[in-house]
């Protein structure tokens, strides 16, 4: 699949279900756990993460700036960069006015059941057919939907580049809670997934790194969920 040109995200309805959350399994990240049983319901998530070209066409019709550009420059089919959760929250603002639906980024709990799906894997070697890392990806972001997607038709959940989560950053266990609600005691949201910049052990769908929500790397980008209506 290469990118289509769309000026909005192409979304795939995700069938809702009950999980487990979390992992044992890496000692070296205690906050993977205890693992709990978490139940998601239908929504919607954007097949790729959000492109240049799709934050180009924001710019254009928001009259906003371009952020600073990754070494590489400004490429249409790879992911955007470089962008705040702040910014992000404007763009799904925007989004959700243009379309009539409601858009927002995904939660942590709807972000790792998606890449919990079969072809979310850890094995270096069968990473490298579903994902951008380290040991393939010439130390930048990638066109997206270049490797095999899940099998929910999800690509690039694993690598290319990191992506922002809805929620601020808490210890296990989650609320099971569709929108988390904003605690005081953090500055930190979670990013999921891993990137171009990491080795296989850190692109999988458990792991969780924190970042100040007004932080801007050119491994973090993201891409949204839509809302599914009853």
């Amino acid at each position: 699949m290469q990118a289509n040109g769309r000026q909005y995200p192409e979304m795939i309805r995700i069938k809702g279900g009950i999980f487990d959350m979390g992992t044992a399994e890496i000692p070296a990240f205690p906050d993977l756990k205890p693992v709990q049983q978490i139940h998601v319901k239908d929504f919607y998530m954007a097949k790729t993460e959000v492109t240049v070209a799709q934050w180009k066409y924001f710019c254009q019709q928001t009259k906003k700036k371009m952020p600073d550009p990754p070494a590489w420059g400004w490429i249409d089919s790879h992911p955007i960069v470089n962008v705040s959760w702040q910014e992000v929250v404007v763009y799904t603002d925007w989004l959700s006015d243009q379309t009539g639906d409601f858009y927002r980024l995904p939660t942590e709990q709807e972000w790792e059941f998606a890449a919990s799906q079969k072809g979310s894997v850890n094995d270096e070697m069968s990473l490298l057919d579903y994902a951008w890392f380290l040991a393939n990806s010439r130390e930048k972001s990638q066109p997206v939907g270049t490797k095999l997607p899940n099998s929910s038709g999800l690509y690039d959940l694993l690598g290319n580049v990191a992506e922002w989560c809805l929620n601020w950053y808490a210890p296990y266990p989650l609320k099971d809670s569709p929108v988390p609600a904003t605690t005081s005691s953090t500055f930190f949201k979670v990013v999921r997934g891993g990137s171009w910049y990491n080795t296989n052990v850190y692109v999988n769908p458990y792991i969780r790194y924190k970042f100040m929500f007004t932080a801007k790397s050119d491994y973090i980008g993201f891409r949204v969920v839509k809302i599914a209506k009853e």
